[in-house]
Order: structure tokens, then sequence, then C-alpha cells
């Protein structure tokens, strides 16, 4: 659903979301129609959301519009999962399923019809977001 090289734009503008709902124990799942989102709110609740094409592609229009107003490094939910969408287009998976764990996400998906998954900690993500952000700079 999600087309190949969009994940980290797509992953981005879904974080900026999360962090505007101090979301937690965050789980995405792509299928084929849609993207599903569900994460625990601040009263504990359980939430969730189901994205078609279309929504995913205004979400996407929205976030870019706030990105780059903070020249700051931060290293909050959208970076990582912007971070997180950059590996899985660069490895080019699809059918991905992201899992929030205590210490970091867990990514699993499709790569040439064969099952791939990953475990990312906190800090190997800030790791690979410096690494990313220093490539971007002029």
């Amino acid at each position: 659903m999600i087309s190949r090289g969009d994940y980290s734009n797509t992953l981005r503008s879904l974080g900026q979301f999360l962090e505007g709902v101090d979301a937690t124990e965050i789980g995405i799942v792509e299928h084929e129609e849609y993207l599903e989102v569900s994460w625990r709110n601040k009263r504990g609740d359980r939430e969730e959301r189901y994205h078609e094409p279309a929504e995913l592609a205004q979400l996407r229009t929205l976030a870019s519009m706030y990105r780059g107003k903070d020249d700051r490094p931060r290293y909050g939910l959208a970076e990582l999962l912007r971070t997180m969408g950059q590996e899985l287009d660069a490895l080019l998976v699809q059918g991905v399923a992201i899992a929030e764990t205590p210490d970091g996400f867990h990514s699993a998906g499709r790569v040439n019809g064969s099952e791939v998954s990953r475990t990312y900690t906190r800090d190997e993500l800030i790791q690979l977001a410096q690494r990313y952000r220093r490539k971007r700079a002029p």
C-alpha cells in the first residue's frame, strides 16, 4: 500500500501526529488497502486509526509544511520513525509492521517475497538519524 521509497516520509508524518497525541505503545501495520495505526493515549486507553492512501498523502503534505521549522536536532518519535523508514526504503521492504518495544522498535516485512525483521534500539536509531542528517547537510 505504501509506495516503495515512501516509508520515511509516511512514518515521519505519522510520528508527528503520534507525538501530538502523546502516544505510547505504538503499532503500525500495513495492509493491502489501508494502514492501521494503534497507540495508547495519555489516559492509558488504546486507540486506533485506519488510513487509506489518500489520507496518508494528505498527512504527508501536512507534515512537509512543518518540516525544517526548527534547526535543532530533535530525536522524538517523528525523527525515529523517519529514520526507520529510511532503513526500510533502503532495503526495499514492503508489507511493513512496526511495534514499539520498551527499548525501541521492532519492524517486520517482506523483501522479494522473503520475510525480514529487525529490532532497533532508540540509541541505534538516534545514531542512524545523526548519520542521515550529516548526509543531508549542505
